[in-house]
């Protein structure tokens, strides 16, 4: 399975030479099984760049588009990937909670006036909105399971597994919220357990998270000991605040890596970077 990262910040997209590095992007991630089935994950600002990829390459986009959420930096940049638009093209919808008319609902509020120009029953020939099923979803080589995260509104973490390998997408979690947790701690290191790579909510450090209890989100050192708990192999650090510079994102990888060295030496920690690509054999 490949994995690609279309869009690692969090809240807002932050363009600039400050964060060039690490990227400014919000949240899309690509997984491509061993058969060649196209996932996308969220479609925050980075879809876009997938989409202008897909063009360059020639690509036909014959893909699932998965929502874990629809905070704004998830869906802003699906009205800019610019497959959807294209005839012959068929990407397949679904998101949390489940029913498609929901989801499509959603979607389409985004891309009405006076919020956007061109309404989304342009794409509606190559989207297909469907339900995503309760307990998991098959598509060629690999399954997806889902777990709901802790965060305001319904978001859902999720699993991809193929061959023996897996990876965990579980972005917007607050480790320890300030209200009875949606999913209790065993369950979501249950869920991570013995996982090859965890890509884990790490927008704030801890003298930040008193002033935003309740907002969703985790620092670096939570994370590692979350991915400790669950053996897992790898973590990235994901989700990076809109205010961080390629220089503070640093600080912060460096922060969790020598924490980790000293807690779980056996765990891999660093920053996710926008453009990167891991393969899991």
């Amino acid at each position: 399975m490949k994995i690609i990262f279309w869009g690692t910040r969090g809240s807002i997209p932050s363009p600039g030479r400050n964060t060039a590095v690490f990227g400014g992007n919000t949240p899309c991630v690509e997984v491509i099984f061993e058969d060649g089935t196209d996932v996308i994950i969220d479609g925050g600002t980075g879809i876009r760049e997938l989409g202008h990829r897909m063009l360059s390459e020639q690509r036909r986009a014959d893909s699932f588009l998965i929502f874990s959420h629809y905070h704004w930096d998830h869906i802003q940049g699906l009205p800019f990937f610019v497959p959807s638009f294209v005839k012959g093209n068929k990407i397949r919808v679904c998101g949390v909670p489940g029913p498609a008319a929901h989801v499509q609902a959603i979607l389409s509020k985004q891309m009405e006036q006076p919020f956007f120009p061109v309404p989304i029953d342009i794409m509606y020939p190559m989207l297909d909105f469907f339900d995503l099923p309760s307990d998991k979803l098959v598509l060629g080589t690999g399954t997806i399971t889902y777990l709901r995260t802790n965060h305001p509104d319904h978001c859902c973490a999720f699993k991809f597994e193929e061959g023996g390998r897996t990876f965990v997408y579980f972005t917007d979690n607050e480790l320890f919220p300030p209200y009875a947790p949606l999913t209790p701690r065993a369950g979501m290191v249950a869920f991570i357990r013995e996982t090859d790579l965890l890509l884990h909510d790490s927008q704030f450090v801890k003298a930040e998270l008193p002033s935003r209890l309740g907002w969703g989100h985790s620092t670096n050192i939570d994370s590692v000991d979350f991915a400790a708990e669950g053996a897992v192999r790898e973590l990235l650090l994901y989700h990076h605040d809109p205010a961080r510079t390629d220089d503070q994102v640093r600080a912060i990888e460096a922060e969790a890596k020598a924490y980790a060295a000293g807690h779980a030496p056996s765990l891999k920690v660093s920053a996710c970077v926008e453009g990167s690509e891991v393969v899991l054999r």
